[in-house]
């Protein structure tokens, strides 16, 4: 069965409760108390420079 989010709801995170529920509610109370729920080591010390392509307008001959 697919999942049907109304439109109103686009770009919310909507919990369910009856999943959550088996985790103690932890997703809903991090979400009440702005609480991480997942910690995330850094990706990468440093960054990689990204060089900008510039493409040319196209002329009719």
């Amino acid at each position: 069965m697919e999942n049907i989010t109304p439109l109103g709801f686009t770009n919310r995170e909507i919990i369910d409760l009856k999943k959550d529920e088996r985790d103690k509610f932890q997703c809903l109370f991090s979400k009440l108390t702005d609480t991480k729920q997942y910690n995330f080591s850094e990706v990468a010390e440093n960054t990689p420079v990204i060089e900008e392509i510039v493409i040319k307008p196209f002329t009719l001959l």
